[in-house]
């Protein structure tokens, strides 16, 4: 199979990234980047104040994802 074939989309991370990196800012995001083993993976974490009639009980809450990729800077 050649790489048309696969599906390889070059660029896409990097475009997205640039849409949604001011977004991630305005909303106070923590984001960790990290390479180990060939890969990066980046964590996103956004905390959401005031979790509803129980987040004085419940204690800060916050929404995450995490992604990884092959480092193309390894090779």
């Amino acid at each position: 199979m050649t790489r048309r074939e696969v599906g390889h989309d070059d660029g896409f991370v990097t475009a997205e990234t640039a849409v949604l990196l001011p977004v991630l800012v305005l909303v106070g995001t923590a984001i960790t980047v990290q390479r180990s083993g060939g890969l990066v993976t980046v964590d996103v974490r956004v905390p959401i104040p005031g979790a509803g009639p129980l987040g004085w009980l419940l204690g800060p809450w916050s929404v995450g994802a995490r992604s990884s990729a092959l480092d193309e800077q390894a090779s």
